[in-house]
């Protein structure tokens, strides 16, 4: 079973389609990036809007506040660098 095949893994597949540089995705960029039909995007979007794990804009979707909140639940179990180091990583890799 793939994880696109469970309403889970579709909405995972949603929110990971979001890269670092994308702020806001149109739906029928969403669709085109998750390979999902497009009346599946905009209901499982809508849940996520919903539930706070994305936004809706006059533009399109954009990743909200609570997937941040839900980070840093995660993120008090860890250190401070196994936090930092994607970040850092990341930065890294934009300015060498």
């Amino acid at each position: 079973m793939e994880d696109s095949d469970t309403v889970l893994g579709k909405a995972l597949g949603i929110l990971r389609a979001f890269g670092p540089a994308d702020s806001v995705l149109p739906l029928a960029e969403l669709v085109r990036r998750t390979g999902l039909a497009k009346g599946s995007v905009h209901r499982i979007a809508g849940d996520l809007v919903r539930h706070r794990l994305l936004d809706k804009t006059e533009h399109g979707y954009r990743l909200s506040g609570g997937l941040f909140e839900l980070g840093m639940r995660a993120a008090a179990e860890r250190t401070l660098l196994e936090v930092a180091m994607p970040f850092l990583q990341d930065l890294y890799e934009r300015t060498h």
